[in-house]
């Protein structure tokens, strides 16, 4: 099940960020990471979240501004009902 959602997600990221060159298909330019300003870091967090279970992964990668690695943390979370919560707790995670 896991396997089957996965690969239809990345059909569906391909298909709406693609070009069509008649056999071929060809990747749109994805954005790029922007760094923060001088001086500042930033932070970027994933997640996923299992709704029948409740629970959630989440990971994250602190970086400079010159794209130096900071910290990174991934972890697991228990008593998840929503997507929204999730990310306020692996923010939550990311600033502690």
């Amino acid at each position: 099940m896991c396997a089957a959602n996965a690969i239809h997600r990345r059909h569906k990221f391909v298909s709406s960020n693609s070009v069509q060159h008649g056999d071929r298909t060809q990747l749109l330019a994805l954005p790029k990471w922007l760094s923060p300003p001088t001086g500042y870091i930033k932070m970027n967090i994933g997640g996923s979240w299992n709704r029948d279970r409740r629970v959630a992964g989440f990971g994250i990668i602190v970086r400079g501004n010159t794209d130096n690695f900071v910290a990174a943390k991934c972890g697991c979370l228990e008593d998840a009902f929503s997507p929204l919560q999730v990310e306020a707790m692996v923010v939550r995670e990311g600033l502690i």
